[in-house]
């Protein structure tokens, strides 16, 4: 740093040479051509040969400052012997130049360092004061100019010392405020590095803030889900201890599901006969639109669902290509689980969910298999109360209603039509010859027998919107709300004609069964609606008295007849 200092404050002072030596070449050959002065020529080429040296020697590299201590020196040399051999006016200008070398010289050297500036003092003043001795004893006489020269030398070596004296003072006092200033900005510095390793501190602090806020946001929102699962959870468990309704437990979890979780469907499927229901049995719970729930829904009809369960176990996927999903059609969702519901090994249905974004069903798949497995035990629970009930309110043998039960919901449909004025019709069957069928075949072929009429007057009942019980031993009852007599008679025809048609086999022997019937209606041919068991009864009763295998019609005459039989 020091030696490239010195030589761009050297660069600036050849500059200066660069004008004023052509100045003094000039100045001599004007001086020597056109106003026939005598002016040395010498000086002129030196000063030439001056600029030529310099010129080379700031084309060194390695050895350029101890070149400039030299040239600078012989500068200084020459400017005395100019001096010393000048008119007064040229004495002037190379006095000048003399102090000029000397300033430049002096500041190769180390100028602040007291011992330096003397040397370089002394080693100055050598060829100025041969120079004088020479001049002033050699080629002249001692006397007065020898005298104002050493002087002038003297006065020369005073000014030097002392402008060398105020430059170190001035440069010591300029390095003493640059190493303030240096001070000043090390602290500035050292206080920038502190503040750039606070800001990393507090940069890493927030980096682990951001993060500690991520780790944060996600246990709140694994709280929150788990807060949602067991509140879904405790829902379930607490419906299914005051309600055995399957329908409405598949409502409540599909719809906990939608909106709890925030999945895009959720929907419970039951195949035929899991909970007496006759048909595929399915709830769907979405917020996309319509379309997609009834897309989804005819699926679901179409067994959508059964190739991914095929094996009886959960089938899930994470990250969702609906290419690969007719039934989702362009939902976008990100994760899909198919888990079948099982019991005692066999499939009864399917449990599907849908979420809009990947990797769901990672971290929560146990959730979801407690919700199987609680509407599991709904569903086993609804079963064992439908057993139960069918134990109270069927009849043991046909498993149709029993008398009981029977009553029951005759009474209850009976003050229905009363209330809302509207038909009700009730037929009443009983198998001809029954006793010599038991007494011939035995009563289990009679049970048999029993059994086939109960199961033919069930199904047809249901398929007229009735209901059939059991009456008596070999006695059914068939009740058509909001029937009139002529759409109730047709189902009854198709009965007892089925009745008739049927062919029982007994030890080889092929059985013949026939029954009697009657019918009656409200308000038709009965205007009392609790007289039409009775009028049923009485009209069966008329069909037996005539021949038997018959259906008798309530009338007034036929009541008649059988009061008074």
């Amino acid at each position: 740093m020091e030696k490239e200092w010195v030589l761009n404050l050297q660069k600036q002072f050849t500059k200066v040479h660069r004008v004023i030596f052509p100045i003094i070449v000039i100045y001599i050959l004007i001086g020597r051509l056109v106003f026939d002065l005598e002016l040395e020529i010498l000086p002129m080429i030196v000063f030439l040969v001056f600029l030529l040296l310099e010129a080379m020697v700031f084309s060194l590299k390695k050895t350029v400052i101890p070149c400039l201590y030299m040239l600078r020196y012989a500068e200084g040399a020459f400017s005395c012997w100019a001096m010393l051999n000048a008119g007064e006016f040229r004495y002037s200008i190379y006095l000048l130049l003399l102090v000029i070398f000397t300033m430049e010289y002096f500041l190769i050297f180390d100028i602040i360092d007291g011992y330096f500036r003397t040397v370089c003092l002394l080693s100055v003043s050598v060829p100025l004061f041969a120079f004088i001795l020479i001049q002033n004893i050699v080629i002249k006489t001692i006397g007065g100019v020898l005298l104002s020269d050493l002087c002038i030398a003297l006065v020369y070596l005073l000014v030097m010392a002392f402008t060398g004296e105020m430059i170190a003072r001035g440069i010591n006092s300029s390095e003493q405020k640059l190493f303030a200033q240096s001070r000043l900005l090390e602290s500035i510095n050292e206080t920038n590095e502190e503040l750039r390793v606070n800001q990393e501190k507090v940069k890493r602090a927030n980096e682990l803030l951001a993060v500690q806020k991520v780790k944060l946001q996600t246990a709140n929102m694994r709280i929150e889900n788990a807060n949602a699962q067991m509140q879904i959870q405790n829902q379930i468990m607490k419906y299914i201890s005051s309600s055995l309704e399957i329908g409405k437990l598949m409502n409540l979890i599909t719809e906990s599901i939608e909106k709890e979780i925030k999945v895009d469907v959720c929907a419970i499927v039951l195949y035929p006969e899991t909970v007496g229901n006759k048909k595929l049995l399915y709830k769907i719970k979405t917020h996309l639109n319509r379309n997609f729930e009834e897309n989804l829904g005819k699926a679901i009809e179409g067994m959508c669902f059964e190739s991914y369960v095929e094996n009886n176990f959960p089938y899930f996927d994470n990250t969702v290509d609906e290419k690969r999903y007719g039934f989702l059609g362009s939902s976008l969702m990100g994760s899909i689980m198919i888990m079948p519901l099982l019991q005692d090994g066999r499939r009864i249905g399917v449990f599907f969910v849908g979420y809009p974004k990947y990797d769901f069903f990672k971290d929560n798949k146990q959730f979801f298999e407690n919700i199987v497995s609680q509407f599991l035990i709904a569903i086993t629970n609804a079963n064992m109360y439908k057993k139960m009930e069918n134990m109270a309110i069927n009849d043991g043998l046909t498993n149709i209603y029993n008398r009981r039960h029977l009553m029951k919901m005759f009474n209850e449909a009976m003050n229905e039509a009363i209330l809302a004025k509207r038909p009700i019709s009730v037929a009443l069957f009983d198998i001809d010859k029954f006793k010599n069928i038991n007494d011939r075949y035995g009563h289990l072929f009679g049970d048999v027998v029993i059994k086939t009429v109960a199961s033919l007057a069930d199904k047809y009942a249901q398929e007229a919107n009735g209901f059939a019980g059991r009456y008596g031993g070999e006695e059914f009852v068939i009740v058509f709300p909001a029937t009139d007599l002529e759409a109730a008679y047709k189902t009854v025809e198709k009965i007892h004609s089925e009745i008739g048609q049927t062919q029982l086999e007994h030890n080889g022997v092929i059985v013949h069964i026939t029954a009697s019937a009657g019918i009656t209606s409200y308000p038709k041919t009965c205007s009392n609606p609790g007289e039409l068991l009775n009028r049923a009864d009485g009209a069966m009763y008329y069909s037996k008295e005539h021949g038997r295998n018959q259906i008798t019609i309530d009338s007034d005459e036929v009541r008649k007849e059988s009061m008074l039989k």
